[in-house]
C-alpha cells in the first residue's frame, strides 16, 4: 500500500482523495465498494480520472489528471478497486 500511496501523492490524487475518508472526492474504499463487482468499469474509471468527469459522486467535479500519465492512472485505479 505504501508504494501506491506514494504514487498517488506524486500524481496529486491525495489533494482530493483519501483511502478511508471523503475529502473533496470520495474515499477510495467507497469507490471500490461501488465498483468492485463491475469488471468492465476499470477502463471507464481510468478515462474519468484522465479526462475528468462530473455527476458520479454528487455535485463535485473530478478534474482531469493528465499529469499522472495514463499508465500510472491504470495502476492506481486497479489498486483502488482491490481495496476492502
Amino acid at each position: 500500500m505504501k508504494a501506491m500511496l506514494e504514487l498517488a501523492d506524486a500524481s496529486r490524487c491525495l489533494v482530493c482523495h483519501d483511502v478511508d475518508a471523503t475529502v473533496t472526492g470520495p474515499a477510495w474504499r467507497d469507490v471500490a465498494r461501488r465498483y468492485r463487482d463491475h469488471k468492465e468499469i476499470e477502463e471507464t474509471l481510468v478515462k474519468r480520472v484522465h479526462e475528468g468527469s462530473s455527476g458520479n459522486w454528487g455535485k463535485e467535479t473530478m478534474s482531469a489528471n493528465k499529469r499522472a500519465g495514463i499508465d500510472n492512472i491504470r495502476v492506481l485505479v486497479h489498486w483502488i478497486l482491490t481495496l476492502r
